[in-house]
């Protein structure tokens, strides 16, 4: 592998609040073209807040993806919570995964994968009864590779 296309996956701890921001905030950014893009400040800032409190609480898990030089050109975060058991899962237990991205220009390199796979067995560690995500068109086909399946009885409300 050269060194321009190695990287590396590590857990996100407090420190990488700033650069877990940058990631999420340049997610948003592309998600809103061609529409004017939200107040990335203002989410930034209630971003790092969570950000600090989920790593804090334990019920945000993080996995920052680093290129050789050590930047973050990828990240994904899995918030982590406790429902009533069901069939679908019997210990109640389970994540929600809410942010997977990749810096553009690292696209196309397995740092979604590898993401993908680091999240996962953590989440297999932890006995989760299930992991859920939503996902753009792009990220389908690779969380289909991971076993994700569609689930179309989900309904909300925003406050």
């Amino acid at each position: 592998m050269s060194a321009e296309s190695a990287f590396s996956v590590q857990r996100g701890a407090s420190a990488d609040a700033d650069e877990f921001v940058r990631l999420r905030s340049a997610l948003f950014e592309e998600a809103s073209r061609p529409n004017a893009p939200v107040d990335l400040a203002a989410l930034g800032e209630r971003t790092r807040a969570a950000y600090l409190r989920g790593i804090a609480e334990d019920s945000l898990l993080v996995w920052i993806a680093r290129d050789a030089d050590g930047g973050a050109v990828g990240a994904l975060a899995m918030h982590l919570f406790l429902r009533l058991p069901s069939p679908s899962s019997p210990t109640g237990e389970e994540g929600y995964v809410v942010n997977v991205y990749t810096a553009p220009r690292w696209r196309r390199r397995g740092i979604g994968a590898a993401l993908m796979e680091a999240m996962l067995a953590e989440s297999r560690r932890l006995r989760l009864g299930r992991l859920r995500l939503h996902t753009t068109e792009d990220g389908r086909k690779l969380y289909a590779r991971f076993g994700f399946r569609e689930h179309a009885d989900n309904m909300q409300l925003v406050l």
